[in-house]
């Protein structure tokens, strides 16, 4: 049912879904999943004066110079709950909300990521010139590896890729094992390091677990503004982030005999760190820090 076309609908039953209430506050981290809760929202906003306060949703968030949802999202709430950034006092930044403790195995797999393509590229933010791009880049890093890391990756497709089928089709061609769990956590268990090809979440959860991590993708197509150059410098400059998936490829062939010694150099650490506090900043206590931080803004 689209969103314009049926507008009055929308309206005149949104309280079949929603309690009828007076809400102080409304807070969110995924407003855009349904159009009944974003009616709900402007109701509340425009007749009982609810503050919206939105929580930041994925990765590229503030990185990229055309972000429609950091655009969107400013002009409609009160106040932005970030991972770190911090543009004027309407931008809250705490920490990252998904902790978990899982530990890399040393002795394990490495987990491939990709990215979810889209039906319609055209209306994505990749069109279908950088897909092809995208594969290419994909396809360079893997007939660089060395055959033994090869024959330990586990690749994770996005769990809503319309193209899921194409995937499996390929499976016995590409001769690795795929990974279906929604959930990255679930996926890197066993797994001493985590490969990731796109400015996305996943980057944030990895890196705020302080778990082992190689990053490449293209730059030109990731339309980078200046903090997220500044960002990815940083990892560059730790040898994480790669804009050449040959250079990538090395690296994990250098590596993956001694990628515990690697990650956790001191040098590497602290530009990790320094990351996490621009992006995804880290909490020893996520639950009780969120509780106290709600008493303020309510």
């Amino acid at each position: 049912m689209l969103y314009l076309e049926n507008f009055k609908y929308f309206h005149s039953n949104i309280f079949k879904y929603y309690v009828n209430v007076k809400p102080k506050m409304i807070f969110s981290a995924n407003y855009d999943a349904s159009d009944y809760f974003k009616i709900y929202c402007l109701i509340n906003k425009k007749k009982n004066k609810t503050k919206l306060v939105f929580g930041q949703h994925g990765g590229s968030y503030f990185t990229e110079k055309c972000h429609f949802g950091t655009v969107y999202h400013q002009k409609m709430s009160k106040y932005w709950i970030t991972l770190g950034y911090k543009k004027n006092n309407n931008y809250l930044p705490i920490f990252f909300l998904k902790k978990n403790n899982i530990k890399p195995n040393f002795n394990g797999k490495a987990l491939f990521i990709d990215y979810q393509f889209n039906i319609f590229p055209d209306l994505s933010f990749y069109s279908a010139k950088k897909n092809y791009k995208f594969i290419t880049y994909n396809i360079i890093f893997f007939n660089n590896l060395y055959k033994k890391i090869f024959c330990n990756i586990l690749f994770k497709s996005n769990p809503y890729n319309p193209f899921e089928k194409i995937y499996k089709l390929l499976k016995k061609k590409l001769k690795f094992n795929f990974v279906y769990k929604k959930n990255i956590f679930d996926s890197l268990i066993d797994c001493r390091i985590n490969i990731i090809t796109l400015n996305s979440t996943t980057i944030l959860q990895s890196l705020n677990i302080n778990f082992p991590t190689i990053i490449f993708f293209n730059l030109k197509n990731a339309n980078l503004n200046n903090y997220g150059k500044n960002s990815y410098n940083l990892l560059k400059k730790a040898n994480i982030f790669f804009d050449n998936p040959k250079d990538a490829a090395k690296k994990i062939n250098e590596i993956w005999d001694n990628v515990e010694n690697w990650w956790f150099e001191k040098e590497r650490q602290k530009l990790v760190t320094e990351f996490c506090n621009r992006m995804c900043k880290r909490s020893e206590n996520v639950n009780n820090e969120i509780k106290e931080y709600f008493k303020k803004l309510i």
